[in-house]
Parts: C-alpha cells; structure tokens; sequence
C-alpha cells in the first residue's frame, strides 16, 4: 500500500500534460503561420498601392501636359482606342533627356507589361532626336481599358475611341490585372490642360 508521503507522477498526468503541451505548441505554430502570411499579403498589398501610386502621379503629369495644338490651327497629336493611347506631351524632368517634348504611348504588351514608350522630337541644339526608349510602369497586366469624355460640339459622354480634332475632355483608364492576381484599384480619371497653346 503506497505511503501518504510518496510523490510522483501516475502515467496519465504525464500523458495529460504531454497531449496539452502538444496542442499548445500546435495553436502556436497556426498563429505564426497565420502572422506570417498576413504581413507577406499586407506587404503585397502596400507594393502594389506604392506601383499604382506611382503610376498614377506619372500619367496625370504626362496627360496634364498634353499639347492641344498649336497657334496655326494644327490639331493636337492624339490617338484614342480602348486598349492604346498616343499623344504628344512635355517629359517629365526625371527622364531627363535634352529633348523635353517626346510622342507618347500607353498600352499592354505580349508579356503582360504595361509599357510607356516615348519617341523624343527634335532638339534645336544638335538637329536630330534621342532614341525612342520605353520603360515597364506595371507587371501582370492583362489589358487596359481606355475611354474618351467627350465636349466642344461632340456627343458628351463616355466613348471608348476618341475622333475628334479637339482633345478630350477627360481620360479615364482602367487597369485590368491577369486573372487570379486578385489585384483590384479604381479608375484613374485625368484631365488634359487644354487651355495651354504651344508657341
């Protein structure tokens, strides 16, 4: 008969606490796993802001300072479709290229790139225009959808190819990711500035 002052443990305590051990370490480990993946799909989400963010600045810069035509009564450069943009504009300084005024456009390519080309026009200082170049604004894109706000004599309201001599009164873009990237961001709406006359 086991004496009052004998301690120890019985073979089930130990199994009791050895099993609740193992479900603690379990929570645990789901809850850094769940930590985890919550800041990978924050710091996702925060890149993605930050690309848009600066897409966004760059086309509003680009589209602000489209060229509505000259004094002569020349139209302005400006090819409207639904998946393609071209217009002439002033290049931002970041570019930094000699020749500031550059033909210019948006558009999706085969890799799923969203891609700004420039062609440079000509600098008075050396007679000929750097080379056209293009840079990757966005990756995994399947296709952009572009539409016209229309004014001064054309039918008003959105159209998705633009025909008149006059620019538009509104752009707005719609970036459209691959399917599955659950990738989702509002409209970019911009207004050309065309109150400004090129000398």
């Amino acid at each position: 008969m086991r004496r009052a002052t004998e301690h120890g443990f019985t073979l089930l305590e130990i199994l009791v606490v050895l099993v609740v051990l193992g479900i603690l370490l379990a929570t645990l480990t789901q809850g850094m796993r769940f930590g985890v993946q919550a800041s990978e799909k924050q710091a996702r989400s925060l890149q993605l802001v930050t690309d848009l963010d600066a897409v966004d600045r760059t086309l509003r810069q680009l589209i602000e300072r489209m060229k509505p035509g000259g004094f002569t009564g020349k139209p302005p450069f400006f090819v409207g479709e639904a998946r393609l943009l071209s217009f002439t504009s002033d290049l931002p300084e970041a570019f930094s290229l000699s020749a500031r005024e550059a033909d210019i456009t948006l558009a999706v390519n085969a890799a799923r790139q969203l891609r700004l080309f420039w062609e440079p026009h000509l600098t008075a200082r050396n007679g000929r225009a750097p080379a056209p170049a293009s840079t990757v604004l966005l990756e995994g894109v399947d296709h952009i959808e572009l539409s016209y706000w229309g004014t001064d004599g054309v039918v008003p309201g959105w159209q998705t190819h633009w025909q008149s001599q006059a620019l538009p009164g509104l752009i707005r873009l719609r970036i459209v990711f691959v399917p599955g990237s659950g990738r989702l961001f509002p409209d970019f709406v911009i207004a050309p500035k065309r109150d400004r006359i090129r000398p």
